[in-house]
């Protein structure tokens, strides 16, 4: 499953939008000192455009490097759309359905790792939200 995933990924140097604010200081500093040795080591983030449903620490981290040390990290990323496609999720429906509900993107998460292969889900660490 993670090769299908992986074979999605394109990459940017940009910041995306977090889904959430880092709640881990520690695991901050970690990814932080890990990747301004060996660059990004884990799995693309999934996002919708600037926005990510993954990844608040490692977007985290790759913000702290460019504001502390000027080290610009190539991120991996996947397209929900994409990724929904790969496996026959329907993704305009989903955010259709999701924007009438007024959900935001916690909840349009939520429903995406329940359409999701459980491997996928895992992988992506989309399990957190």
């Amino acid at each position: 499953m993670a090769e299908r995933v992986n074979a999605l990924a394109e990459h940017a140097t940009g910041i995306f939008n977090a889904p959430h604010d880092v709640v881990d200081r520690g695991k901050l500093a970690a990814l932080m000192r890990d990747m301004a040795e060996r660059g990004w080591q884990g799995p693309p983030l999934l996002v919708d455009g600037e926005n990510a449903f993954t990844g608040s620490h490692r977007i985290g981290a790759v913000s702290g490097l460019w504001n502390t040390e000027c080290i610009e990290i190539v991120i991996p990323y996947v397209e929900a759309a994409e990724l929904c496609a790969e496996f026959d999720v329907d993704w305009a429906t989903l955010v259709e359905d999701n924007a009438a509900d007024f959900g935001d993107i916690t909840d349009l998460s939520q429903r995406l790792a329940e359409l999701l292969p459980a491997e996928v889900v895992d992988y992506l660490g989309m399990d957190l939200h």
